[in-house]
């Protein structure tokens, strides 16, 4: 049901990533004259996915080369996708996740290798060992030994996060602790709420404070509700029958905020894409 709404993120996100990587083989000009035919590679792929709408962003040389909106980001009210159109972006809010991360990090309040136990004692795992060795590190890269899609359910079935976190030490077998890769949503979003409550800080306020509000983020959020009530926001679309629908009900992301609750636009993206390489150096 969501692979054509997630689409519609991904695509505006990972778009750019050719050019980014590539930008010390290129001028300016050498991206002027491939925009025509990026655009048509949009429309062409848009026709073809059903997608409905993509923002599009390019960074070069640590600013914001080319924005640009492509379809609707409501069909039935006709309205048009721009650069701050605000899309649920699904995973692509890990990366997000591990820059604030990586911020406490380079100020030497968390480290890397700290353990969860130390960061949030109330947290376990159904192995007692493998509960003491628990770092940062092992959450966010899934070698935790949880699972694949470890507590998904439970938040499909609409459970709040608290309760997900709690039910996961009943959770056996464990694969090999750090010997055995698997993706969990649930697994990364504790590193997150682990390191705020070792600072005492909400994870949404650390990250506003961190992140969104230095770079002028103003429409990105870990909370549903910015995202519903946003004017700006994309409505989430599916494919029934062949007919591109509205979902009635929108994904409500909350119990993993940190793994897939963000919401944000082109232009938020390109700011933090921006500092990936490097930019914003005078920026506290």
């Amino acid at each position: 049901m969501y692979k054509i709404a997630l689409s519609l993120t991904v695509l505006f996100m990972f778009g750019v990533l050719p050019l980014v990587y590539s930008e010390e083989r290129l001028r300016p000009n050498d991206i002027k004259e491939v925009i025509p035919k990026f655009e048509q590679f949009v429309r062409e792929g848009m026709e073809q996915s059903r997608v409905p709408g993509i923002a599009i962003a390019i960074v070069y040389n640590n600013n914001i080369f080319y924005l640009k909106g492509f379809g609707y980001r409501n069909i039935e009210k006709k309205l048009k996708v721009t650069p701050d159109t605000v899309f649920q972006i699904a995973s692509v809010s890990k990366p997000i996740t591990s820059t604030i991360i990586a911020s406490m990090v380079g100020e030497e309040k968390v480290e890397w290798e700290s353990k969860i136990k130390n960061l949030n004692p109330s947290f376990r795992l159904s192995d007692p060992w493998v509960t003491s060795q628990l770092a940062i590190k092992d959450l966010l890269s899934h070698r935790s030994g949880l699972p694949d899609h470890a507590g998904d359910l439970l938040e499909d079935l609409g459970f709040d996060q608290e309760t997900i976190l709690h039910q996961l030490r009943y959770i056996v077998p464990l694969q090999a602790f750090r010997d055995h890769y698997a993706y969990t949503n649930s697994g990364f979003s504790e590193a997150a709420y682990a390191t705020s409550k070792h600072l005492g800080i909400p994870w949404n306020e650390l990250a506003k404070e961190q992140l969104f509000s230095p770079l002028e983020m103003t429409a990105t959020s870990y909370s549903f509700d910015d995202y519903f009530n946003n004017p700006q926001k994309a409505t989430t679309y599916f494919i029934d029958d062949d007919k591109v629908e509205p979902l009635t009900v929108p994904r409500t992301p909350d119990a993993q905020r940190p793994a897939g609750g963000v919401s944000s636009s082109a232009n938020d993206i390109a700011k933090w894409m921006i500092l990936q390489m490097g930019g914003y150096r005078d920026k506290n």
